[in-house]
Parts: structure tokens; sequence; C-alpha cells
């Protein structure tokens, strides 16, 4: 599929490979992208709303360069690696059943996100508001309840252990 429109309303955009191309000032509403590839895709100022992203593989994305004032999206199944979560207003939105590796959330307001059923594996959570945020049933969290706000966020045992690594305690 060529992207050669500005606005992208109400449609399923299904197994394609977007990676490397250039999506900077696009606008894309009530969209599903499903089986797709975005790998360092160029998004300065694009603008999600109302956006899910089933079954899809992204990697390399800075999405802190979305036009903040209309970003909504939702990711469902997907594999999300290396990408940028800054700076950020993403309540409410959802990572459900995922593998988020490596990725940075930094200063970002996620209150209320789903992080359930998730692999967080070297993802750093950092100065963000998590509170009455979902990790239950997710592995390989790491985030320091001291640089962050965890409210009434869910946790399952064993894995919420980790919450006490950054105290460099040992547990016996």
């Amino acid at each position: 599929m060529i992207f050669d429109l500005d606005e992208y309303e109400d449609i399923v955009i299904e197994n394609e490979d977007l990676s490397c191309i250039d999506l900077s000032g696009k606008i894309f509403t009530s969209c599903v992208f499903k089986d797709c590839r975005f790998n360092n895709v160029k998004i300065e100022n694009l603008r999600f709303d109302r956006i899910v992203f089933d079954n899809c593989q992204i990697m390399g994305i800075d999405f802190s360069n979305l036009n903040s004032f209309f970003t909504s999206f939702n990711f469902l199944n997907c594999n999300i690696k290396h990408c940028i979560f800054s700076d950020m207003k993403l309540d409410n939105m959802s990572f459900e059943r995922s593998v988020v590796h490596e990725c940075d959330f930094y200063k970002s307001s996620l209150k209320n996100v789903n992080f359930s059923l998730c692999d967080l594996q070297g993802s750093t959570f950092d100065k963000n508001d998590l509170s009455s945020s979902n990790f239950e049933k997710s592995v390989n969290y790491n985030l320091n309840p001291t640089k962050n706000i965890i409210k009434s966020a869910k946790f399952n045992y064993p894995e919420v252990l980790s919450l006490l690594n950054s105290f460099k305690i040992k547990i016996s």
C-alpha cells in the first residue's frame, strides 16, 4: 500500500511491511493495523487517533514524535522492541499480551494502562505515573517504585517482588 493521502479513516491495513517509510504529518483515525511490520518508521507529527495495532511487529520508533494532541492507540499481541515513549500522555491505552522489549518509558502519564500478560524484558520505567495500571500476569518488568508513581497499580506474586530490585536487598 502506498500512503500518498494525508488522511486515512476507518480502514483495516493488513499484512503490510511499513519499514523505513515516512508517515510524518499523516492522520490515521479509527484504523486497525493487523499483522503489519513497522521498523524504523518516521512519524514526526503523525496523528494516531483511536488506532489498534493487532499482532504487529514494531521496532525502533520514537513515539514521542507523534502529534501529542491526538494520540490514542492500543497494542494487542504485538512485538514491540527498542521504542521510546517519553513525555507522553498515554492514559487508558493497552499493551495487552505484547512483548515489549528494550523500550523506554520516561516522564509519561501511563494511568490505567493495561500491561497485562506482557513480557517487559529490558524496558525501563522512569518518572512515570503508573497509577491504577495493570501488570497482572506480566513478566520481566523492572521499575523502581521510588522513581514512578504506582498507587493502585495491579501486580501478581511472585513477579511483584521485582519492585524490590532497586533497593539492592537480599531476600531468602
